[in-house]
């Protein structure tokens, strides 16, 4: 059974509305969305650490990122790690590198 478009923009839209992070700057202008700090440990007996932050978005808000686009999650400066990934539901994650 195929789900109705419009039904799923809906939900993709409340969800973002409700579980979405304050503080989310796209080019100045706030945004629904859900940052995501990944914390990874790399192993390998070295002892070293890392993040893999990202935004999962709305596809419509996210259609003008691009690598020079300036985002800022609480206070904090990033750019988007090209391409984008878009999941084909509506949603996209931006992979994000500190600056």
């Amino acid at each position: 059974m195929a789900m109705d478009p419009d039904l799923i923009d809906e939900l993709n839209q409340t969800c973002m509305e409700i579980l979405g992070d304050s503080g989310i700057l796209i080019d100045g202008v706030e945004v629904d969305a859900v940052f995501h700090d990944a914390y990874n440990e790399l192993g390998l007996g070295v002892g070293m650490e890392s993040s893999s932050p990202y935004l999962e978005l709305l596809s419509n808000e996210a259609s003008s990122v691009n690598s020079s686009t300036s985002i800022t999650v609480s206070g904090v400066s990033y750019r988007a790690v090209m391409p984008l990934e878009p999941d084909g539901t509506g949603m996209t994650i931006v992979r994000l590198d500190l600056i």
